[in-house]
């Protein structure tokens, strides 16, 4: 497995979510997921990129843009 795929319950270490929140997130194709035989894995870059979003959608600016 590449160094840049993350499992589910990483990627909800990482924001800070429950594992369901990823899923249902991964579900509704909000998050693309890769198949990793039976599993799902979400690119790394792409998980920052959604967290980002989240946080400019919450905040307005992307995290170190504010005063």
């Amino acid at each position: 497995m590449p160094d840049n795929l993350l499992t589910i319950t990483r990627a909800a270490t990482l924001l800070n979510v429950s594992r369901e929140f990823i899923v249902t997130l991964l579900d509704e194709r909000t998050i693309p997921s890769v198949g990793v035989g039976a599993r799902r894995r979400i690119e790394e870059p792409v998980l920052y990129a959604f967290r980002e979003l989240r946080n400019t959608a919450r905040h307005g600016l992307p995290k170190g843009m504010g005063c």
